[in-house]
């Protein structure tokens, strides 16, 4: 039996991460790096990771409604989740990956 689309995530859903930076700020690099690690410990193999720097593409900055920088965006699997920082607290990023 396929899970529905309401169904929570399976253990093989690949996630899917959109990350607002502006440029090479240090709490952009911060957030890059602790996602990174994040998913390369807990998620190997089944994550993509979008980095967008909202001074080369404001339009999809605007689109997204951002107006803070770093903001990770879970995308997949749902629910949507949204986080803002440097993405240095570990709860906050494991409670993301819960489904």
């Amino acid at each position: 039996m396929k899970p529905s689309k309401n169904s929570p995530a399976t253990a093989c859903e690949p996630f899917k991460f959109i990350l607002f930076v502006a440029g090479q700020e240090l709490n952009s690099v911060l957030a890059g790096e602790n996602l990174r690690r994040l998913c390369q410990e807990h998620l190997p193999g089944r994550h993509s990771i979008e980095i967008i720097d909202v001074f080369q593409n404001m339009e999809i900055a605007f689109k997204n409604n951002i107006i803070i920088t770093p903001t990770l965006i879970k995308v997949a699997p749902d629910p949507t989740v949204t986080i803002f920082g440097n993405l240095s607290d570990s709860k906050k990023l494991m409670h993301v990956l819960r489904p």
